[in-house]
């Protein structure tokens, strides 16, 4: 039984400097005239769906190079051995902040506010492009109506504490509570949708 969403990892598009794109649309115009030249590693399942969505939509070619995890994956961008990828802000944001990586945009449909200054995809002109990756607190099924409220309220109560916020932050996390209508209606349309954005990047066909 859903309680309440929890949040959302914010993930950010982060290039090797060497690539000369400052925007989205200065990358996709250099993917268009440089064919076949970019990759970009991934290190989990978001960062794969994100730059699979991202190639389809903007018609480009990005070599997809795979890693167990993100460390590895982040190892080789900074070290230029791949050209980009779309990386956690927890493990990206020290080496966005040193210059090391260049961060283009957001993966959310609005900015984050762990990153204002950043658009996001669909900002920056990628025409329907949202991916979430949230974090969400469920009961196993038949749990009493009354003490999932009780879990909700007090789950809602602690996401809104300013420190919590602030130390949420710092990993790359935005804290958004939810009632659980609004969270079990939330993880219906993301079933659906993941389910289409998986099949529109061509990952897995569907049955």
């Amino acid at each position: 039984m859903p309680i309440s969403r929890v949040g959302s990892y914010t993930f950010t598009l982060a290039l090797h400097p060497s690539i000369p794109a400052k925007s989205v649309p200065d990358l996709v115009a250099y993917a268009k005239a440089n064919p076949e030249t970019l990759t970009y590693a991934s290190g989990n399942s978001t960062g794969i769906v994100s730059a699979e969505t991202f190639k389809s939509i903007s018609g480009i070619q990005i070599l997809h190079v795979p890693y167990k995890s993100t460390p590895p994956a982040l190892s080789d961008v900074l070290g230029g051995r791949v050209s980009m990828m779309f990386v956690d802000l927890a493990p990206g944001l020290p080496h966005i902040e040193s210059g090391a990586l260049n961060a283009l945009a957001v993966t959310t449909a609005e900015r984050s506010p762990l990153l204002p200054h950043l658009p996001s995809m669909q900002e920056a002109g990628v025409t329907g492009f949202e991916i979430d990756s949230w974090a969400g607190m469920f009961a196993p099924a038949k749990t009493p109506p009354e003490v999932v409220a009780r879990l909700n309220a007090e789950l809602r109560t602690i996401l809104s504490k300013k420190e919590v916020i602030e130390l949420l932050g710092k990993g790359g996390f935005v804290a958004i509570p939810s009632t659980p209508e609004q969270f079990d209606g939330f993880v219906k349309d993301q079933l659906v949708k993941w389910t289409k954005l998986i099949k529109d990047a061509g990952i897995a066909r569907a049955e």
